[in-house]
């Protein structure tokens, strides 16, 4: 595994590499909205007809957002690299090309099932005609069980190499420099220089016809094993440069012109044009070979504002996320309080054994993610979760949901939103009334995730736990008593999934071997609730 280009700890990736994308794609614009919102559009589109709609996670180019356009889709929605993208966005895609009917093509994958479930469904409450239909494809899993067959993407991920060659010949012949790793912001510039300061030794022609302000066009070629992802950010660093230092760039080309097998690098090719030169690349061709999408370079093209509706939900998302005093806060609206940011602590510690479980059977980031959210939370200002019940559980689903995306995010969110759903708009809660809340909330993760009990998930700690805490209301124990059992018996269900096989999320694709210990999920569960337990004993 290795990095050619990149730095995956870059922030802007998918979104410079996107930039780089629209500016060179006559019909493509991106929705406002980032981080967020990752979603570019088809501005051709014709609204009289369905508007397919597909997406996932970065790094599996030129899906998604390289297929729109007329004849496919009509929106594409980007998650991180490897990370579904959050319902959010994908409900941003479906307003943007409202009022046509929407299709959502995803992947079967955990994530991507449950956010443009989710999405599908807040779009259908608000009275869109949408459906959606799942793909899985891959012939490798024997039995793939209730996770489904995986639907494949395409390509691999893209990792680290030490050093980087300037010069490279396309049969890989030595280069004429050889460097340490450095981002695209400085070797980028450094390959234009070169270009720029080239002289011809034969005739001692100079470049002067590339000087700034003549009209230029650019030629960004992968020499065969850079990602779609990687040549995006590429080309967007390149126009930037040259845009900067006074350059015309009039067209730019995108694409694997000229290959060395599967070299993993790109070259940068500058050519001088005038209004002959400019027609002649613009003269269609049938050459299957050729980057065809290289019209005018407009990068001053207005982001597409965030529909209406979308807009409201983000100002309301901020307005449950404000703090308020707890002075002022109901006795139970403090206790909630308490209760979450104790379960935030006990997952930020928790972040080392939860990734270290994670990583026997998955990506190996269930703590990082997990704490992502916990310090999200953690962070709130205080009296954010103080409000009525319906309303606290609301300011943790918005809090979490824009703190963390993929399939853990994406779970949590589900179930939070369920759970308000069940409680008073205002005012506290009952014991029953949080017991039925609990019980919702496994209802949406079930049928989001297509998991049940015995799936070596987080329901695996969570149904025990909602069982025990209505079982514990119906007997009329005390609130600390019903949080203690419920806590005991997630505590229990999360110590059973050890060497239990999974059928659902990515855990299903793993061996036996590598799922003796307990599911992270699972765990995460019970240190929460065993959190929330402490502070209503307390």
């Amino acid at each position: 595994m290795k990095k050619a280009l990149w730095n995956p700890a870059a922030k802007r990736l998918v979104q410079d590499s996107l930039e780089g994308l629209v500016a060179s794609v006559p019909h493509l614009r991106r929705l406002d909205g980032f981080p967020e919102v990752n979603v570019v559009v088809d501005a051709t589109h014709d609204r009289s007809r369905v508007a397919c709609i597909s997406g996932g996670g970065s790094g599996h180019e030129p899906a998604h957002a390289g297929f729109v356009g007329s004849g496919m889709l009509a929106a594409a929605v980007c998650g991180e690299v490897f990370a579904s993208p959050s319902a959010e966005a994908v409900l941003a895609a479906i307003h943007a090309v409202a009022p046509a009917p929407a299709l959502l093509i995803v992947k079967n994958y955990t994530g991507d099932r449950i956010n443009f479930g989710l999405a599908a469904e807040q779009a259908k409450a608000a009275g869109l005609a949408v459906d959606v239909v799942v793909v899985g494809e891959d012939c490798a899993i024997d039995a793939p069980g209730l996770a489904g067959r995986r639907g494949l993407a395409g390509t691999a991920f893209v990792h680290k190499v030490a050093d980087i060659e300037l010069g490279l010949g396309i049969h890989g012949e030595p280069g004429y420099e050889t460097r340490s790793w450095q981002p695209l912001t400085e070797l980028v510039p450094a390959m234009l220089r070169r270009i720029l300061a080239y002289r011809c030794a034969s005739s001692g022609a100079t470049t002067a016809a590339l000087s700034s302000g003549a009209p230029l066009a650019l030629l960004v070629n992968n020499l065969g094993g850079s990602s779609s992802l990687e040549m995006g950010a590429v080309a967007h660093e390149a126009l930037g440069w040259l845009q900067s230092q006074g350059h015309d760039v009039r067209r730019v080309h995108t694409g694997a012109v000229v290959t060395s097998l599967d070299m993993a690098g790109v070259s940068l090719t500058l050519m001088a044009c005038d209004e002959q030169r400019i027609a002649a690349l613009d003269a269609p061709t049938s050459a299957p070979g050729w980057p065809t999408l290289g019209g005018p370079v407009d990068t001053s093209k207005p982001l597409v504002p965030l529909p209406a509706a979308v807009h409201e939900l983000q100002q309301r998302r901020l307005g449950l996320m404000q703090g308020r005093p707890l002075a002022s806060a109901s006795p139970q609206g403090r206790a909630v309080e308490a209760g979450i940011r104790a379960a935030a602590g006990a997952l930020q510690a928790a972040r080392d054994r939860l990734n270290e479980l994670d990583a026997k059977a998955g990506d190996g980031d269930c703590g990082t993610t997990v704490e992502r959210a916990a310090s999200a939370l953690a962070a709130a200002p205080e009296g954010a979760f103080a409000g009525g019940a319906a309303e606290s559980l609301q300011a943790v689903a918005a809090t979490v949901r824009t703190a963390v995306g993929g399939s853990l995010g994406g779970l949590y969110n589900l179930g939070l939103t369920a759970a308000a759903a069940a409680l008073p708009k205002e005012g506290p809660a009952s014991p029953e009334q949080w017991a039925a809340a609990l019980d919702a909330a496994c209802g949406a993760v079930q049928r989001y995730g297509n998991a049940q009990a015995g799936s070596r998930t987080m329901l695996d700690a969570l149904l025990p736990a909602a069982e025990a805490l209505a079982a514990a209301v119906s007997a009329g124990n005390s609130g600390a008593e019903a949080a203690r059992a419920a806590a005991a018996a997630a505590v229990a269900g999360a110590e059973a999934t050890k060497g239990m096989a999974a059928s659902a999320g990515r855990a299903s694709y793993t061996r036996g071997a590598a799922l003796a210990d307990a599911d992270p999920g699972a765990v995460a569960v019970s240190i929460w609730l065993q959190a929330i337990a402490d502070v209503a004993a307390a």
